[in-house]
């Protein structure tokens, strides 16, 4: 990257409809939580978020460490102590600041939206996944909410995970993923699907979504007010019963 394309580094990152050549699978996040999977290809365009959705943004907030493929001129700012390295990075104009660049290789961490725009238009490298999602987290994915808190790893865990797993093309981790979703669902939906009497009800419900993601949380939402819909039905208070917004497919004995 030359100087003279210094001011392109950020037009075409944030650019509202920039096209890229990637070939690998992408995937967003829709409003309730699924997975929309779109085809990468040459001449593909790079779709521009919804921000007005807030589950969107905050799962953008996720920190992706990222390497430098070429020289960022002029964002000296973003890593002082990198900058500082460079030899030769004062401003040949006598102006101190005009031309702090990065090294290529230096390392940075961004926010997922921005690292997606980087990685897509070959401006960095992503060379591994945070490591909430490394090999011995996806060895345990499939826990049960109550023993596995990932919540605590990621509220938007599941769609943090895929939306890398599609852009680097790690079919591996998108697997367990969609093994440890599967899995964990299912114990969720049995436990909605419980009844809870007592006092305390309220309590331990709250209690019982603390420990859950936020597609989780949805989902025994859902689980809920399917088992209060049926229990109306079985008692004829209900004339019909609608179909589940999740359905589960039946356990194979």
């Amino acid at each position: 990257m030359s100087s003279s394309s210094s001011s392109s580094f950020t037009q075409d990152v944030f650019s509202e409809d920039p096209v890229f050549s990637s070939g690998s699978v992408r995937t967003d996040t829709t409003a309730s939580g699924g997975f929309q999977y779109t085809g990468g290809g040459g001449g593909a365009k790079y779709a521009r978020k919804d921000y007005w959705d807030l589950d969107q943004i905050l799962q953008d907030e996720q920190l992706i460490d990222c390497r430098l493929i070429d020289t960022a001129y002029g964002l000296g700012w973003m890593n002082t102590r990198a900058a500082e390295g460079v030899a030769g990075n004062a401003s040949s104009s006598g102006a101190e600041g005009d031309a702090n660049h990065l090294p290529a290789d230096c390392k940075l961490s961004f926010p997922l939206w921005i690292a997606e725009g980087l990685y897509l238009r070959r401006f960095v490298e992503i060379e591994e996944v945070p490591a909430i999602f490394n090999n011995k987290m996806q060895g345990l994915m499939t826990l049960e909410a109550s023993v596995m808190r990932l919540d605590q790893k990621s509220f938007y865990y599941f769609e943090v995970g895929m939306r890398l797993a599609a852009l680097l093309g790690l079919h591996t981790l998108m697997e367990r993923l969609l093994r440890g979703m599967f899995d964990r669902t299912r114990n969720i939906f049995d436990v909605a699907q419980t009844q809870i009497v007592g006092a305390d009800q309220e309590k331990r419900m709250q209690v019982l979504m603390d420990f859950m993601t936020r597609s989780e949380r949805e989902i025994f939402h859902q689980g809920v007010i399917t088992a209060g819909e049926y229990d109306l039905f079985r008692n004829g208070e209900l004339s019909r019963v609608r179909q589940s917004a999740v359905h589960i497919a039946p356990r194979k004995e």
